[in-house]
């Protein structure tokens, strides 16, 4: 049975644009790194969260189909969606709460806005997105253009899973991150690896990767704040060319 010095993982990278699986092996400490520096892409609620929320919306029908969602307020719903991504991610908070708590942040800004109706619009909102997306990437058409494609292509575009393989450590026994062993564990984790030999790329590469998708994502969120309050400097400034002219 072969043994390994270090402790090292087996992650699968999945590029959800390529729809290509790479396998690389890291260090604890580099898988430590991908989790926190990436996001897997999860859906924001179960298929039941998702019926009892349209249930609870059929229950009041007036609250969708009389509502105009102002642009204003769909930054304020992105925005508080991305301070909460991991925790939708994590399954630690009730994705029940965590749109009730958006919903108190738009009423705090003046936006009636209820739990239900942030869960519709992002829902919709994602699939507006997915559309135009898989609309561009086809050769030959017309490119759809959409004002929040960038803003929710941040949030959800190059957001690869990270799927933890096996554990090899200084004892030469392997285990999955649940824990469970098995003892032709090294054989395979060989097998593994030859198997995927031609999709492997270097961790360091990969890792640089994520970090400059990290960076990307930093400077696109200043840059949605720099809009947010230039929107509301422009509304202020709307409101007192009014009260001058009233």
């Amino acid at each position: 049975m072969a043994s390994c010095s270090t402790q090292l993982i087996s992650v699968e990278l999945t590029n959800p644009e390529s729809n290509k699986t790479y396998t690389i092996t890291v260090t604890e400490r580099e898988f430590e790194r991908l989790q926190t520096e990436t996001d897997a892409e999860e859906p924001e609620g179960s298929e039941s969260d998702l019926n009892g929320s349209i249930e609870e919306s059929m229950r009041n029908p007036s609250e969708d189909s009389a509502f105009k969602w102002p642009h204003e307020a769909i930054l304020l719903l992105l925005d508080e969606y991305e301070k909460r991504q991991n925790d939708f991610n994590s399954g630690r908070i009730s994705k029940k709460k965590l749109w009730l708590d958006i919903s108190a942040e738009l009423k705090s800004h003046g936006h009636n806005i209820t739990g239900p109706q942030c869960l519709s619009k992002f829902s919709g909102m994602k699939k507006t997105y997915k559309k135009n997306k898989d609309h561009n990437n086809k050769s030959g058409n017309f490119a759809k253009h959409w004002p929040y494609f960038t803003l929710m292509d941040d949030l959800m575009g190059d957001k690869p899973s990270i799927t933890p393989v096996a554990v090899c450590s200084s004892t030469g026994k392997k285990r999955t991150l649940s824990e469970s062993s098995c003892g032709s564990s090294s054989t395979d984790l060989d097998n593994e690896a030859n198997r995927k030999k031609g999709r492997s790329t270097p961790a360091s590469n990969l890792l640089a990767a994520f970090e400059d998708g990290m960076k990307k994502r930093e400077e696109n969120k200043e840059r949605r704040f720099k809009e947010f309050m230039a929107f509301k400097a422009q509304r202020a400034e709307e409101a007192n060319e009014y009260k001058k002219s009233s």
